[in-house]
């Protein structure tokens, strides 16, 4: 699991299938009691790197001026 604001994010579970289910890439796995679940694909390490977030790099070019609308608001 590897989207950082999910609750499981770090953990490791038994993989078992990469299926594309009514449109959406979906990961499909074992927890530890044995039960089957899935979760979308882009949430693990089985599909690539979305490229935004690659081509993106951490960079917000609207962080500054964010700040400022939200000094703004709080006047």
């Amino acid at each position: 699991m590897t989207h950082p604001f999910h609750p499981l994010s770090g953990r490791d579970f038994e993989f078992v299938v990469h299926r594309r289910n009514w449109g959406e890439d979906r990961v499909y796995c074992r927890d530890e009691d044995g039960g089957l679940f899935s979760l979308p694909a882009a949430w693990t390490d089985v599909a690539g790197a979305d490229p935004f977030v690659v081509a993106a790099d951490g960079r917000c070019p609207f962080t500054a001026d964010g700040l400022a609308l939200g000094k703004m608001i709080d006047r």
